[in-house]
């Protein structure tokens, strides 16, 4: 096929395609895109008669790199090739005015907004189906095609709504008509990074500091927990009271170590990850940064929790003074769509010594009032769910069932007797404590040496 006897369809594709750069009003953070920019500059050349081996070459290098990456796209549910899985990647994940209006507004948003994207998407559907198109020229080897898309290695919460909109990029040939039906997905989905990563961590070493994704973060299905049932339930009750628009309470998780207080927040976070809930991790050092966070946030159509872990402060200490002052509510209010979800092993979150309790020097003219400020900051979250240390039934209990569900066939009496030998000697009775007993076991029960000879570390529990 040469460039004089291109089909109409073929011929209008191209010169959209190449029109993209200028044109585009929103995407152009697609084109940035390396292999996309190859790919634009090598139709720009072969458009005009010059036929640049070296710059396809470019095009399927640049595709097949990012494709195989660990950061690839990782999109599924159609049957793309490494091409058309980067390209609707690219587009989904984009940030711009109109993604980032449909994630506040979704259809509602103002009509010259989605006539704008719907052009851009136009020309971006062209520029998308140019490698199917000019085939024999471009990919003669079948390149794309032999790169297929692996599935993602860990669980994805956002996959069962990011599927659907996958299918129907693919196979829509005039990608105009999707507007409105992009501006539903990021409604629920997000814009931009939000889209992509359901858990961030700020960082305040970053200049001003940032939200940084979490790219693989510890997510825990509610069915791997076990007992505290009661007090799981009043967290997604609150948390789905706020998922709601309701009035919604910032949270407290206080109780001994390994009770299963940040696994319930984990949990919170895989059950309202595909309906728009995302987190923060704030770490201690950085809750001065909190007005930074909530200003990062403000204005998002996502609901966000902010999740510290492991609060508690030296007597010392003058960050709670910030994280007080945004739990009581500051002249400027914290945002709608953000709570704060804490969990801490002390009751009083502000260490508190003996010598406080007795009459102090004259350094402060009223003592008792800087001792209340600090005792009294958790009382300033709304909620307060108390996780209490399990009894020696319970804790047998969650062993049983942990033990049940990896399939390991050890007989009851032994089982308990061997788990309550692991508590003198590590954690103590927690759900955690249970957890590592039973991993233990686990690996002792499967465990064979390489070499097939009978050794000292392989002995049966």
């Amino acid at each position: 096929m040469t460039r004089r006897n291109l089909s109409g369809k073929i011929s209008d594709a191209v010169a959209a395609a190449v029109a993209a750069p200028a044109r585009l009003a929103f995407y152009h953070g697609v084109l940035r895109d390396p292999a996309v920019s190859a790919l634009i500059n090598w139709l720009a050349e072969w458009a005009d008669g010059n036929d640049r081996p070296e710059l396809r070459t470019r095009f399927l290098a640049e595709t097949a790199a990012r494709a195989t990456s660990q950061d690839g796209p990782g999109l599924h549910g159609a049957r793309l090739d490494a091409w058309q899985a980067l390209f609707i990647d690219r587009v989904l994940y984009d940030a711009n005015p109109f993604t980032e209006a449909a994630e506040r507004m979704g259809e509602r948003v103002p009509g010259g907004l989605l006539r704008l994207a719907a052009d851009d998407l136009r020309l971006l559907g062209s520029l998308y189906i140019i490698p199917d198109l000019l085939r024999e020229e471009l990919d003669p080897a079948g390149t794309l095609s032999d790169l297929a898309c692996e599935p993602p290695s860990e669980p994805d919460p956002l996959l069962p709504l990011r599927e659907p909109i996958v299918r129907r990029l693919a196979g829509e040939r005039n990608w105009e008509n999707l507007a409105p039906v992009l501006a539903r997905w990021h409604r629920r989905a997000g814009a931009g990074v939000f889209a992509r990563h359901v858990a961030f961590r700020w960082e305040s070493q970053v200049s001003g500091g940032a939200l940084v994704p979490i790219r693989r973060p510890h997510l825990v299905e509610p069915d791997a927990l076990f007992e505290y049932e009661t007090e799981r339930a009043a967290v997604f009750r609150n948390t789905e009271k706020f998922m709601q628009g309701l009035p919604a309470q910032n949270v407290l998780l206080y109780g001994n170590r390994g009770t299963g207080k940040s696994a319930t927040v984990k949990a919170v976070l895989h059950s309202f990850a595909p309906h728009g809930l995302r987190m923060v991790e704030v770490p201690r050092r950085a809750l001065t940064d909190i007005p930074a966070v909530l200003q990062a946030l403000e204005g998002r159509g996502l609901r966000t929790i902010l999740f510290v872990d492991d609060l508690s402060f030296d007597a010392g200490d003058d960050e709670y003074k910030e994280l007080k002052a945004v739990l009581e509510g500051t002249l400027e209010g914290r945002p709608e769509n953000v709570l704060i979800y804490a969990t801490s092993n002390r009751r009083h979150l502000v260490e508190q010594r003996r010598s406080d309790r007795s009459l102090p020097s004259d350094e402060d003219v009223h003592p008792w009032d800087g001792m209340e400020e600090r005792l009294s900051l958790a009382d300033r979250f709304g909620l307060t769910v108390i996780f209490p240390p399990p009894d020696q039934g319970t804790y047998l209990s969650i062993v049983e069932s942990i033990a049940r569900r990896r399939g390991l066939d050890v007989p009851r009496e032994k089982l308990h007797k061997k788990a309550l030998e692991w508590t003198v000697w590590h954690d103590g009775r927690s759900p955690r404590a249970a957890e590592r007993f039973v991993d233990y076991l686990e690996s002792e029960l499967r465990y064979r040496p390489l070499s097939g000879e009978e050794t000292v570390s392989n002995r049966r529990t």
